[in-house]
């Protein structure tokens, strides 16, 4: 299986809202190939290469174009699961040591 389809189909619905937001940070760039792939991926039902392919790139079927913007996602997948990682982290650390202090 598509390694970045397992890693969505792990996101709950308000992950992938979060996700979607995570991605819009760097660049409110209208065009987003990676933030598209991601929706499409994101839907249910299996969807082939060359769907993906022509829907992102209908003009030239620009297959270099598609793996760099999969590899984009996949690494922008990665950051944003090690940001949640920290961020639970973080707040499980908090409640522990708020814990220590009642008593």
């Amino acid at each position: 299986m598509d390694q970045i389809v397992e890693i969505i189909e792990t996101f709950s619905p308000d992950d992938k809202k979060d996700f979607s937001a995570f991605l819009k940070r760097h660049k409110n760039i209208k065009d987003r190939k990676d933030l598209e792939l991601f929706d499409m991926l994101s839907k249910k039902g299996k969807i082939k290469r060359d769907d993906l392919l022509l829907k992102l790139y209908p003009e030239d079927k620009n297959l270099e174009a598609y793996h760099a913007t999969r590899k984009r996602l996949l690494r922008q997948l990665m950051e944003y699961i090690q940001l949640k990682k920290k961020e639970r982290g973080n707040s499980i650390r908090r409640i522990y040591s708020e814990s220590d202090f009642d008593g």
